[in-house]
This record gives C-alpha cells, structure tokens and sequence, in this order.
C-alpha cells in the first residue's frame, strides 16, 4: 500500500470537529504523515489535542509549519534574534532553535496569530523596514475553522507586504522544503498527498512530483476547483470516498 502525506485542518478536522470518516481513514493506512501549515502548537501539541478528540495520531508523524520554519532557520541561517508574530506552538520552535524574541531582531518570522495585535505587527514592520529578513510559515490566506472560513497566516502576510513592500520567504506548503522534510519521515516512496487545498497541499504534491487527492472537505467550491489552473490527480466529495479508493488501489 502507499504512503501518504495528509493535511490536518479540512480534511481530519474542522476546528475542534473530526471531519466524518477521518478515523476511519487513518486505521485504513499503513503509513503516513500529518503535514499541516498550522502553527500554532507543537507536534506534541497536536497530538494531544487530537487525542482528546478521537484522532490518536503520535507526534512523530505530525511536522507542522512551525518545526519546518525552525529548521530552516537553523540548517540555513546564523541568526541570534527574532521577532514572532504567531501563537505559542511557533514561539516555543524558534525559542527551541536558540533564537532570543525581541523587536531588535535580524529576522520576523510571521504564523496564524489568532492574538494578533496592532503593536504586533507594528513592531514587524518597522523591523522589516529596518532590514530584517521576512519569513513566512504558510501562504494560506484563510482556515476553515468550525464557525467556517476565517483569515489565515496568508492574510496577515499580505498586510505586512503592504505596509514594507517586502515579499516573505515562505516555508510551509506549497514550499518544497517541508515536503522534503515529510518524506524523509516516510520509508515507502509511493506516496499520495491528500489535501483540501489546491494552492498549497495539491501545489506541493505536483511541486515535488508526487500523485495528488483533493477531498471537497474544506475550503475548496466546486467553482474554485473548475476555475483553477492547479489540477489534482484524483478528487473526493468525501473521505469515505478517499477510503474506497485506496481499498481499490
């Protein structure tokens, strides 16, 4: 059987709501890996919190965002000082990293913030302007929360590249390098990447030459999905649908 490379939000869960047939799908796996663009919380973070809610994944098949910002950072850069604009799980990644938080910074790495404030992104664009090297952990412009879809790291990017004119390095999917980083956790190389976005998790797929399942679980219309340029290799209504197919393959 193949591997596979999964996205969380959208396609296992909405919010705090496991999306119908996501348990079901993961026991039907033999191996694979959660890449999320979410950065919010840790690997152990996530998989406490998707223990709680009946998806018992271990934190050593999730990498979020977050892990694969901070590993650039290390592996690519000889950075001392930060500034973050993000939540807890990104702090605690490039704190691990050795990287002191301060508004005198040499880079603004910049995640979901669902605390965000104007002192926050002030304090980001005036580093940036001063020279700092703008990073991104993810591209996505909105989430697919449970109360439905609401502004994304994306958009807080694009505020920020409007007021200095800067356009962020980003890390997390479509980027080539936080696949890269998955399929080094994955032994067999036949690998699917089910998503439920195209610019990101189908993007990524064709980016690293992988076979591609968009599941209309998330924020993606029958009418995105027509008018795109970005085709998947299969698509699904459901995950049961996903389910079968894999049975079949």
């Amino acid at each position: 059987m193949a591997s596979f490379i999964l996205d969380l939000d959208g396609v296992l869960r909405r919010g705090s709501h496991v999306i119908e047939g996501a348990p079901e799908l993961l026991e039907a796996l033999d191996e694979y890996v959660v890449v999320t663009n979410n950065s919010t919380r840790t690997s152990e973070m996530y998989a406490e919190e998707l223990q709680a809610i009946g998806l018992p994944i271990p934190s050593e098949k999730i990498l979020t965002s977050a892990r694969a910002t901070a590993l650039f950072l290390k592996e690519n850069r000889d950075y001392q000082t930060a500034w973050v604009v993000g939540e807890k799980g990104l702090l605690h990644e490039i704190r691990s990293i050795g990287l002191t938080i301060t508004a005198s910074c040499q880079c603004v790495v910049v995640g979901y913030d669902r605390t965000l404030t104007y002192e926050k992104l002030e304090t980001a664009c005036l580093a940036i302007r001063g020279g700092a090297e703008f990073i991104g952990t993810n591209p996505d412009l909105t989430y697919p929360s449970e109360k439905g879809i609401i502004p994304g790291c994306g958009s807080i990017l694009a505020f920020l590249q409007a007021c200095t004119d800067r356009t962020p390095l980003v890390i997390g999917k479509p980027n080539t390098l936080i696949m890269e980083l998955a399929l080094e956790m994955l032994k067999d190389k036949d690998v699917y990447v089910l998503g439920d976005r195209l610019d990101t998790d189908i993007q990524a797929g064709i980016n690293v030459n992988l076979k591609t399942i968009l599941v209309m679980t998330g924020v993606e219309t029958e009418d995105s999905v027509n008018s795109s340029t970005i085709k998947p290799d299969f698509t699904f209504e459901t995950l049961d649908d996903v389910r079968a197919f894999i049975r079949q393959s």
